[in-house]
């Protein structure tokens, strides 16, 4: 009985501690924005940022709307290299971090986590914006769990 209610307490202990900070673009401006990015898989461990990126619709919150899913595709077909078309209204999921806190890019992450963002390239309105991991903290902001970069 001592046995049961032991596991029992580890599994409702573990499954509540977890947590997710999503690293996100949102698209709050009047026209589709341009994203590339490149990313160095050269590491073995678990990269924050994604090769696969999801988008979704922007609730009236400015949140996103998780029931409202866009497939959009890769324009790149380099296995490190992201080009896509983010429309208004949109916000891209472009990376996680599971279980740890983002303070800045050059932190150290548990589980083997690592920034594994080399540049991000965003074209807006005529404008161009390239962020380097050094320049990136400079433009994306911590805001409820999410690490995001609002273009308006």
């Amino acid at each position: 009985m001592k046995k049961i209610f032991f596991f029992t307490f580890l599994m409702l202990l573990f499954n509540s501690c977890s947590w997710q900070e999503l690293f996100t673009i949102s698209n709050n401006s009047e026209s589709d924005i341009k994203i590339e990015y490149i990313l160095d898989n050269t590491h073995s461990s678990f990269p924050i940022f994604e090769k696969k990126p999801t988008f979704y619709q922007t609730a009236s919150s400015g949140d996103i709307d998780w029931n409202k899913q866009l497939y959009i595709m890769d324009k790149d077909t380099a296995t490190n290299i992201v080009q896509v078309v983010l429309p208004k209204n949109y916000i891209m999921v472009f990376g996680h971090l599971s279980n740890d806190n983002y303070t800045r890019y050059n932190q150290y992450y548990i589980n083997g986590r690592v920034f594994n963002l080399v540049k991000l390239k965003i074209n807006f309105n005529g404008r161009e914006i390239e962020i380097t991991p050094e320049r990136f903290d400079n433009y994306f902001k911590k805001k409820n769990g999410n690490i995001s970069f609002r273009i308006k």
